[in-house]
């Protein structure tokens, strides 16, 4: 579940949001470039977090953007590929995420919340985790991934990164 969980970084809506018709479009933006940064993840409730730095790049393409990149330390060297999609009409980003330590591709879905993106994971294996992007200026972005330990079902931060663009 780490690198699955953790792979959403790069990458339902929980918060209610009005959004402006370019508000996607926008963020979007945000999130094109280069993005360097460090910070820690946590396997489990019952794990102290570990170190991991990671590398991103992110191409838009009209209302969509993929988001590619690299972490390593704790994370491994995981190779990461998130795939976001801005519908205007519903206000909404969706996606999916491929990458990380484990197979397959996590669904990703979220809503816009001021300078923040907050979106549900959700895995093969039905697994939900809540990932929050939130973009601070020009360039700076923060990123947690926070959902419940599937043994003892106390809530934990899988991750959390600071990145600086360029």
């Amino acid at each position: 579940m780490k690198g699955l969980l953790f792979a959403a970084v790069v990458a339902a809506g929980l918060a209610p949001s009005v959004a402006r018709a370019d508000e996607g479009a926008d963020f979007i933006a945000k999130l094109s470039g280069s993005w360097t940064g460090s910070g820690s993840i946590t396997a489990s409730g019952g794990e102290a977090p570990a170190a991991t730095t990671c590398r991103l790049q992110g191409a838009p393409a009209g209302s969509s953007i993929t988001v590619t990149g690299k972490c390593d330390g704790a994370a491994k060297g995981a190779n990461l590929a998130v795939q976001l999609t801005w519908s205007g009409d519903q206000k909404t980003f969706v996606g999916t995420f491929q990458g990380g330590a484990e197979a397959g591709t996590a669904s990703l879905s979220g809503r816009l919340s001021g300078n923040s993106l907050v979106m549900q994971v959700t895995s093969q294996n039905g697994a939900v985790s809540t990932l929050t992007l939130t973009v601070s200026g020009a360039n700076r972005l923060s990123l947690a991934v926070s959902g419940k330990d599937s043994k003892s079902g106390k809530p934990v931060q899988y991750v959390s990164l600071g990145l600086a663009k360029g």
